[in-house]
């Protein structure tokens, strides 16, 4: 993997340079799975880097905490560095049974390259039978410094409970940059016992130009899989492996790297 991408000071890659100007396209995926364990439990979520989701319980308001370790940050794809620390809050409000307000705050830290990054993510979601689906707003602040220190992204995000497998799905325009992002994924939850499940998820990704202009193309697949533990009624312990396999866009700036993980979510 060339060093313009390790060295990125942002999630949203504030160097848009001559590195990527050759390749033509960019692509990238997100949504099912990652560190943070709604994507697990197969609720929407904005992106593999951040850990919003709609609908985490049936109560009038839940609130859901997470800490997590990641072997290596992937934002949409793109290999940000070794050794992240991540912190996210969490609140959803079921206003009534069809209808979800999710709130999140994602602080980061990313040891091997210094990134550090907070995402602000709401969304509103429709329930409806099988089918979630709504707008998304996602605010990136980069306290590293770039070129963008300040990002937005609005999104349309929908999740269908195809029997056992959760497909989702979202498209996601960038206002400084203009460009656009698409993603699909799948994920499966296998319930072993009450308090122990696996859960294999798998997602592919298309840019056009997100946070980085003229870049066009196929992403990356992502694979996981996670197996959440069900430690009391509020803790869940959720160790994944998975699999970063650049396509098109990505394939001439990083290899396939196998990746894990390990999070704590308590969830009120």
């Amino acid at each position: 993997m060339t060093n313009i991408l390790k060295s990125a000071p942002l999630c949203i890659l504030t160097l848009l340079p001559a590195a990527f100007a050759s390749a033509g396209t960019l692509s990238a995926p997100a949504s099912i799975a990652a560190a943070a364990p709604a994507a697990f439990l197969g609720a929407p979520r904005p992106c593999l880097c951040l850990g919003s989701y709609a609908g985490s319980t049936e109560e009038p308001f839940s609130v859901n905490l997470t800490a997590g370790y990641d072997s290596t940050f992937f934002c949409r794809g793109m290999d940000m560095g070794d050794d992240l620390w991540s912190a996210t809050a969490t609140v959803d409000w079921n206003i009534n049974e069809n209808l979800v307000w999710t709130v999140s705050n994602r602080y980061l830290n990313v040891d091997e390259t210094n990134f550090e990054e907070n995402h602000l993510y709401t969304g509103l979601f429709y329930k409806v039978g099988i089918l979630s689906i709504g707008p998304s707003f996602r605010w990136y602040h980069n306290f590293t410094g770039g070129m963008l220190q300040d990002a937005y992204d609005l999104g349309l995000q929908t999740v269908v409970k195809a029997g056992p497998v959760n497909v989702s799905g979202g498209y996601y325009y960038e206002t400084e940059t203009e460009g656009h992002y698409f993603e699909l994924g799948l994920a499966a939850p296998i319930r072993i016992t009450d308090r122990f499940s696996l859960v294999p998820a798998a997602e592919i990704s298309y840019t056009d130009g997100w946070m980085m202009p003229g870049m066009e193309g196929w992403n990356t697949v992502s694979l996981r899989l996670s197996a959440p533990i069900k430690l009391t009624n509020v803790l869940t312990l959720i160790p994944w492996i998975g699999a970063n396999l650049p396509l098109e866009a990505l394939d001439a700036h990083q290899d396939d790297k196998f990746v894990g993980g390990v999070a704590l979510s308590a969830t009120f």
